[in-house]
């Protein structure tokens, strides 16, 4: 249990992420099968309780980013198909198929130890291929993909279970992200008339889910929208879906005094009060993901209402310029999230950070202790 008098903390809804997730039900088809992204702790929101929620209420795919935290899910106890989405070393086949697994294969080293390791047990084991149509992170070239795949091919004991690619700029981009779904769809067009059947094609992320419906194919990747935010600032968002964040950043009022105007707050007396004031101290600071580069520039919310974060947020504390309240020690404040009428958004907190609101989220969920309700 967290000691909610010591230290701050994050709160995790998971009511508003089946919400959400019924939310991105009810866009793509039905047909269409839901694969959530897990990496990264689940954005910071815990992914082993995530994956588990996701799990009772029907997601039998995930995906994450490499072997750790595929092991981290298995041993938490997730079933289903739990995809890597970063290519993995020879040295690491022998565990992906010990912990059931499914890697994507970029490199024929890799490939040949999955199907000498594969041919031991006599079983088939499934891979996915990631194809670069323009991102330029990872992925094999469209020029070279027909000549991996019949290599892959070759190695008896491996079976082309995934075909899949990324958008680069699904939110900003509509003529750039238009031929990348173009040259997927080439791409999966040539397959068939090859007579090279593959039978899960996936690229729709976030942006791609709500952006591009032809990219939808018959699995899709959402990340951000599962955990109530959209992918970036765009209007019509709220228009498509009805997203409810997932996160909230809480903490406790563990001392307060009153300062006389005039006097410096923190480190470098960044802020000077300009009148007499009750300053209460937080037990959070950039240690816990709220980043220095906040200072002076943010509020929390105390009582439904909020007040100014003031001076230079520290290592493991910060300060509120109150007014005239008279807060109890112990008060429980919001630094992200709602109380009353008030809330602050995550995008809030990215735009004055200078980031977007998935660093946010990974930020705190990583940093604070963990509550589920």
């Amino acid at each position: 249990m967290i000691n909610k008098m010591e230290y701050s903390w994050v709160e995790i809804d998971l009511s508003a992420l089946v919400h959400n997730l019924n939310e991105v039900r009810r866009v793509v088809a039905p047909k269409v099968e839901i694969c959530a992204v897990v990496k990264a702790d689940a954005y910071g929101h815990g992914a082993e309780k995530i994956a588990e929620t996701l799990a009772d209420n029907g997601v039998s795919k995930f995906a994450v980013a490499n072997l750790k935290e595929g092991k981290q899910l298995r041993q938490a106890g997730i079933p289903g198909s739990i995809i890597l989405l970063q290519p993995s070393f020879p040295e690491e086949a022998q565990e992906i198929i010990d912990f059931h697994l499914t890697p994507t294969v970029l490199t024929l080293d890799f490939a040949k130890k999955l199907d000498q390791i594969s041919k031991k047990r006599n079983k088939s084991y499934p891979v996915h291929i990631k194809v670069d149509t323009g991102m330029g992170r990872l992925g094999v070239s469209l020029d070279s993909f027909w000549e991996f795949v019949e290599k892959i091919k070759n190695l008896k004991n491996l079976k082309i279970e995934g075909v899949f690619s990324h958008f680069a700029k699904a939110h900003s981009d509509n003529d750039f992200s238009e031929k990348q779904l173009r040259l997927f769809k080439n791409l999966i067009k040539g397959s068939e008339n090859k007579g090279i059947h593959i039978p899960c094609r996936h690229m729709a992320n976030s942006a791609g889910i709500l952006n591009y419906p032809d990219s939808h194919f018959n699995l899709v990747r959402p990340g951000v929208i599962l955990y109530g935010l959209y992918p970036d600032d765009a209007k019509e968002y709220p228009k498509k879906i009805s997203l409810k964040p997932v996160m909230s950043l809480k903490s406790r009022i563990i001392f307060a005094k009153e300062v006389k105007a005039g006097c410096g707050l923190s480190y470098n007396h960044t802020y000077h009060l300009t009148k007499k004031a009750v300053i209460a101290t937080l037990p959070i600071g950039y240690s816990h993901g709220y980043s220095r580069v906040l200072s002076n520039k943010t509020e929390i919310i105390f009582r439904g209402k909020k007040y100014p974060q003031t001076g230079t947020i520290c290592m493991d504390s910060l300060l509120v310029n109150l007014g005239k309240a008279e807060p109890e020690r112990g008060e429980e404040v919001v630094l992200m999230g709602r109380q009353g009428r008030a809330i602050i958004t995550a995008e809030e907190i990215a735009k004055k950070s200078g980031t977007i609101n998935y660093e946010i989220t990974c930020r705190f969920g990583m940093n604070a202790e963990k509550e589920y309700i």
